[in-house]
């Protein structure tokens, strides 16, 4: 029966600490760092989400492993929630001066 390895560790800290960051607990970062954190969550949570459903059809992953993948999507999925909002007030077309 396969537990948490110290890659899935590693991969819950990553999400933590970027949840952190995003946050603002810690005061403000760069957006460059804001940036590839939120980028390398995102591809933590397509690879982890594209795992699942594909064991949905092929069966390849015991439950155990299923269990961390969903431990460690969950830890990445707040930090991806939070770059999605962040970025989205990022790309707010402005308004011409003199418009309204």
């Amino acid at each position: 029966m396969p537990t948490l390895t110290a890659f899935d560790f590693g991969i819950c800290t990553f999400g933590a600490v970027g949840a952190v960051l995003f946050s603002g607990v810690l005061g403000e970062v760069s957006g460059l760092l804001k940036f590839l954190w939120g980028l390398g969550s995102i591809g933590i949570c397509l690879f982890i989400a594209i795992q699942l459903v594909a064991n949905l059809f092929r069966r390849f992953l015991q439950v155990s492993q299923i269990r961390a993948c969903i431990v460690c999507l969950s830890f990445n999925m707040l930090t991806a929630v939070l770059f999605l909002i962040w970025h989205s007030g990022k790309t707010q077309i402005p308004t011409p001066p003199g418009c309204c």
